[in-house]
């Protein structure tokens, strides 16, 4: 096996950030346009899946940004097996929320109707107007049968076993 300088390292580190920051972006611009256009509104679950998008998103810039000035390998490693962990996090989400969309198992207090503290007519009408309106085991939206809980499994899965293969090419020698 050939050995890699660190120039091309830090150049498939930059690669690398840019291209998972952007599929993170897709990954969001992709929920939020299935919302709007298809007016499929999300569910608590769903929201968290969207938070671990966002922090891979930061953590790609972070990791562009110091592989950029830092010009050291170990702040991109560190920052990739971060990446790495928040979208294991991410496939593990979607999983459960598959689970829960298959009647696999129950879901959070977050994914259904909770009970109120309303006293008088006017507290419970603004109770029920503010409640969350998606159970998060009802399926809004499927492409080819399959859900869009699915759908982000499977690609939740793939970023992340491939940053995992990242990191562990990076810290090969």
């Amino acid at each position: 096996m050939a050995v890699i300088d660190i120039n091309t390292r830090l150049q498939y580190a930059s690669t690398f950030f840019l291209g998972l920051g952007l599929a993170g972006i897709l990954s969001l611009l992709g929920a939020y346009l299935v919302e709007t256009l298809y007016t499929a509104p999300p569910c608590m679950l769903c929201l968290y899946q969207r938070a671990c998008y966002g922090a891979v998103c930061f953590l790609c810039a972070a990791g562009w940004l110091a592989n950029r000035t830092k010009r050291r390998i170990l702040p991109s490693v560190t920052l990739a097996g971060l990446c790495a962990m928040v979208l294991s996090f991410g496939t593990i989400l979607a999983l459960y929320h598959v689970g829960v969309e298959n009647r696999w198992w129950t879901g959070t207090g977050g994914c259904t109707a909770e009970g109120t503290k309303a006293l008088t007519v006017a507290e419970l009408k603004e109770a029920i107007l503010s409640a969350p309106m998606v159970s998060c085991s009802d399926v809004t939206w499927s492409l080819f049968g399959l859900s869009l809980a699915t759908w982000n499994l499977f690609w939740s899965a793939f970023l992340s076993l491939f940053s995992l293969y990242i990191v562990r090419t990076w810290t090969k020698r």
